[in-house]
C-alpha cells in the first residue's frame, strides 16, 4: 500500500524490524518501481518517525493509525523523483 501525491510515493513499512530491504534506501538510492503497469526510476529515501509522512499515510489508510500509533518510530519509505524508466 502507498500514498500517492504531488512529490512521488510514499510507503509504511509494516514490522520494519523483520525487514531488511528498506535499509538499503538509508541515505537515499536510486530505485525503479512500478505503478500501474508503467515501470519507473525514481530516488527512494527511508524515514523513521516522520509525523507528516505518518499523517499522510494515516488519512490515506484510516485503519492503519492504530498500527502507526503503536509503532515507536514507524518507518516510511519515500519515493521521489519519477520519470518513466
Amino acid at each position: 500500500m502507498y500514498v500517492e501525491d504531488a512529490i512521488g510515493l510514499v510507503a509504511f513499512v509494516g514490522r520494519s524490524r523483520e525487514k531488511i530491504w528498506w535499509r538499503n534506501l538509508r541515505g537515499g538510492a536510486h530505485v525503479r518501481v512500478r505503478l500501474r503497469g508503467t515501470e519507473l526510476t525514481g530516488t527512494g529515501s527511508a524515514a523513521s518517525g516522520s509525523t507528516e509522512l505518518q499523517e499522510r499515510y494515516a488519512a490515506r489508510f484510516p485503519r492503519s493509525a492504530k498500527v502507526l500509533a503503536a509503532a515507536p518510530a514507524p518507518i516510511f519509505v519515500r519515493i521521489n523523483e519519477l520519470k518513466p524508466f
